[in-house]
């Protein structure tokens, strides 16, 4: 199974007619088409693959390499504007982040940079051509951004697994943030971590560790997830009935989507509520209502 997957949407406005995914196994990269499952192309990367991620800002497919920092890119406006079977996306100069590897890459519309993480440091490079990447010790097991405002610049948002909290940098220097402290998560973070919003609406949802019963809430639980809004870092933890290990936002919808196994051990898609507020010691919304199975594990 591939060991990383990015989706281009289609986008009519753009002249993008189909949605089209990515995936890597070893060097090896596919395209398919998501509503055919036909695949569209095959390429090879310049080495092991370890992360993908589509940055639709620029317009191009960003290869996060397994066995240095290099960020490979590729040039999607032409590709992503054909139809069934092409040649494969033209490369473009490679972003070199620093790190040891390249184990995940978040590349917002929005954001004036670019930031990716190996397993013990974080690095953040400006969109801007030539730009000198800045770095930082950092054992994170998720990364996400959220934008300007209220007074606070660009901000990493990162998951500390092994400290249980999640902290804030200054997204273009990676410098902590004294308007931000951390915010410790009691349940332990399990890495997975999504961040949405704007303005004086951003949140932040990051997977956690197992739960214990609380009377006249819920039983334990395998886990749960951490939903905290970032303004005012008011923090909510909610039980899953099983453990997250992806969590996505669909826009649309204004839905969270966490991916993970129940407490069977069996793949599982769970749909969300983002919205709640904290009620002197108990908490309302937020909550899980909906389950679907899924095929295989989720990536």
């Amino acid at each position: 199974p591939p060991v990383a997957l990015a989706i281009a949407p289609a986008r009519s406005s753009q002249g993008h007619p189909r949605s089209v995914a990515f995936g890597a196994v070893g060097t090896e990269l596919s395209a398919w088409d998501v509503e055919s499952g036909d695949v569209v192309a095959r390429w090879e990367a310049g080495g092991p693959v370890a992360s993908l991620a589509y940055d639709a800002r620029d317009g191009r497919l960003l290869v996060g390499r397994a066995d240095s920092g290099s960020i490979e890119a590729f040039a999607l406006d032409a590709f992503l504007g054909a139809t069934g079977e092409r040649a494969p996306p033209s490369a473009m100069a490679p972003i070199e982040t620093g790190l040891t590897a390249v184990l995940e890459i978040v590349a917002p519309d929005e954001a004036t940079v670019i930031v990716a993480r190996d397993g013990s440091s974080v690095a953040s490079v400006s969109r801007a051509a030539e730009a000198v990447p800045a770095i930082t010790q950092l054992e994170a097991g998720g990364i996400g951004w959220l934008p300007a405002g209220a007074g606070q610049p660009e901000r990493l948002v990162a998951t500390v697994r092994d400290g249980g909290t999640i902290t804030f940098r200054d997204a273009a220097t990676l410098g902590p943030i004294e308007e931000s402290p951390d915010i410790a998560v009691d349940a332990g973070l399990t890495g997975s971590l999504l961040t949405r919003g704007s303005g004086d609406d951003q949140q932040i949802f990051a997977a956690t560790g197992p739960l214990d019963a609380v009377p006249g809430e819920h039983p334990a639980t395998p886990g749960g997830v951490a939903a905290v809004d970032a303004d005012r870092k008011e923090l909510i933890v909610t039980p899953l009935p099983g453990s997250a290990t992806l969590i996505t936002w669909q826009p649309v919808a204004n839905l969270v989507y966490l991916a993970g196994v129940d407490g069977d051990g069996d793949p599982a898609l769970w749909t969300m509520e983002p919205h709640g507020e904290l009620r002197r010691e108990s908490s309302t919304g937020f909550a899980v209502f909906d389950t679907t199975p899924l095929p295989g594990q989720p990536l």
